[in-house]
């Protein structure tokens, strides 16, 4: 499977069960940006808004990048409820063409729900964090810890 930007980035049976239940296709609508941790503090910098989708127990094992929003997406047994979801991302991503990073452990998640975001609903400002906050942090990535 090949990932935009990364070859052989394996997407994993998240992604592929996401992609079964909303339809989306292969071919993308528009560019998701699948960037490094390098590129991540770039953004981070320039105020983009970061949106950690893993679930509390990870953000509390790991803490959490400063400033970013933790909005679990897939509970712990991989149920999301997209409306809910997306209500409360509406606060932090007014328009589809606001600008926008996603992050989850390693990113497979995250790629998944950048998918969904791109092709079934048109956003086009979608960054997904590819190796996940445990690259980033591996890395020497600043994290502060996660209290609700």
């Amino acid at each position: 499977m090949y990932c935009r930007g990364i070859p052989g980035c394996v997407l994993g049976s998240v992604l592929l069960i996401v992609a079964a239940t909303f339809g989306v296709v292969p071919a993308a609508v528009a560019e998701i940006n699948h960037v490094d941790h390098e590129t991540l503090e770039l953004l981070v910098d320039q105020g983009v808004p970061v949106i950690d989708i893993r679930t509390p127990q990870e953000w509390a094992a790991t803490g959490v990048i400063e400033g970013s929003h933790t909005l679990m997406f897939f509970d712990q047994r991989n149920q999301f409820d997209l409306d809910a979801w997306m209500a409360r991302f509406r606060e932090i991503v007014p328009d589809e063409t606001s600008e926008f990073v996603l992050i989850c452990a390693g990113g497979v998640r995250s790629a998944a729900v950048s998918r969904v975001l791109d092709q079934r609903l048109k956003f086009t400002g979608v960054n997904n964090v590819a190796k996940g906050i445990n690259d980033y942090i591996r890395r020497g990535g600043a994290v502060v810890q996660w209290s609700q």
